[in-house]
């Protein structure tokens, strides 16, 4: 049944996104071409150990589970990616920069939480410059210099699709690099969990939540209903909780605040900027209510004690982007928990400290500001992200992860429309102003 059900979904992904890509074709750019190549980047180092087998299994007590591990020629290779990426980076902001680009305070904030975050790590006598800061700092200043807009949206959304597709075909073609043993707290509905062409269940289906809205917006018609619908339907086979909860909220609000409609309607504006009120409040508050012990929300509660114990040592800059995995060294955690604190804004405390805390609630602030034309698409792509923050960290603003692309789109999303697209139509629109 497993088989049966990859292939017929590969088969229905390929053919939308072939129509698809028929139907966007003059829409792409640089930007959006940029997202997509840093997405799959950051992801080829898991894509490539799943489909050579070359990783270990080892098993996790502190989840009691197996845990996947990329083997140490997979980092290699990383790097190597990562060079190049950076390389594109440097040339687009060379691209850019006698274009006078707009400077805008997001990729200000997120430039500066990544140097202080990667500066803290000589606090514990880690590297501060490592081949991942150096890319990341790149990235976000091509980002901070390319055109924002509706084009960009193709990128994220190709991404996504193109994650279903290879997913469904390698665990059609080899389940057991493609699919783990159900745990004893949850099962996918096939009878195994799909990690697909990534690490675990966990990661593949939080890379297709965050993608989401950009497959609703970027697609219209019958392409978008078979592209959103294979993408929800390989997080639901997935197993993964999270992610299946993280996209709710994107499904209500399509017919709330009609994202994929260019006409104004203040009343769904306002309730986007309280919508991103209400999630971050949230996200913030849950780690510190008095209820929450060490097994709560399956030992997440655990981690956030963890941290918020080691934080009374460094309070004001933290540990650095590097400093949470070191805990598994000490056997504070164990592996499974390695990326993060499994709270975006725990994490960030833990890495940047209070400074950091302030810098992140600052830029989720300028990008609702920044966004403020596009309040209602804004909301659309944050809900997956932050809904995902209150118990997971889809957002590595230290060191570039397999999410890290999506930092890149939510910041490309807010602002005015600087697409080539979008000029080509203002003479339009003025000349039938005209007639």
């Amino acid at each position: 049944m497993l088989t049966a059900a990859m292939w017929t979904l590969a088969a229905i992904s390929t053919v939308g996104l072939i129509a698809g890509l028929r139907q966007q074709q003059s829409r792409w750019n640089v930007t959006a071409v940029f997202v997509l190549a840093f997405a799959w980047v950051v992801n080829a180092p898991s894509f490539i150990g799943a489909i050579t087998g070359r990783f270990v299994i080892r098993y996790d007590p502190t989840v009691q589970a197996d845990v996947r591990l990329l083997l140490d020629a997979n980092t290699t290779v990383r790097n190597y990616l990562l060079a190049a990426i950076t390389a594109l980076a440097v040339g687009l902001i060379l691209w850019a920069l006698p274009r006078r680009p707009e400077i805008r305070s997001t990729g200000l904030l997120a430039l500066a939480l990544c140097l202080l975050t990667n500066i803290s790590n000589a606090g514990i006598g880690l590297p501060v410059v490592t081949p991942g800061s150096i890319c990341l700092v790149a990235v976000l200043v091509a980002t901070m210099l390319l055109p924002r807009g509706r084009t960009m949206w193709l990128g994220p959304a190709v991404f996504g699709v193109t994650m279903v597709i290879a997913s469904a075909v390698l665990a059609a073609v080899d389940p057991a690099r493609a699919t783990y043993l159900c745990r004893t707290d949850k099962c996918g509905p096939l009878g195994v969990l799909i990690t697909g062409v990534t690490q675990s269940e966990n990661a593949l289906a939080l890379a297709l939540a965050l993608s989401f809205p950009f497959v609703y917006l970027a697609f219209t018609g019958r392409v978008r209903l078979v592209l959103t619908t294979c993408v929800l339907t390989m997080i639901y086979l997935s197993g993964n909780r999270t992610a299946l909860v993280a996209v709710v909220p994107a499904l209500l609000l399509i017919p709330l605040l009609r994202p994929a409609n260019e006409t104004r309607y203040p009343a769904g504006e306002t309730f986007g900027r309280l919508f991103i009120g209400a999630l971050a409040v949230i996200g913030l508050a849950l780690p510190f209510a008095p209820w929450i012990d060490q097994n709560s929300f399956t030992t997440r509660g655990y981690l956030w004690t963890v941290a918020l114990e080691r934080l009374s040592n460094e309070p004001w800059l933290g540990f650095g982007a590097s400093g949470w995995a070191r805990l598994v060294q000490e056997g504070a955690i164990g592996q499974a928990a390695i990326y993060s604190a499994h709270n975006q804004w725990i994490d960030v405390l833990y890495a940047g400290g209070i400074v950091g805390l302030a810098l992140f609630a600052l830029w989720l602030y300028f990008l609702v500001r920044e966004g403020r034309t596009e309040v209602r698409v804004l909301t659309f792509v944050l809900a997956p992200a932050l809904a995902a923050g209150i118990t997971e960290r889809p957002w590595s603003f230290g060191l570039p992860d397999w999410l890290t692309w999506s930092v890149l789109a939510v910041m490309l999303t807010a602002g005015r429309d600087e697409s080539t697209a979008a000029a080509d139509l203002e003479p339009r629109r003025r000349d039938l102003v005209k007639r």
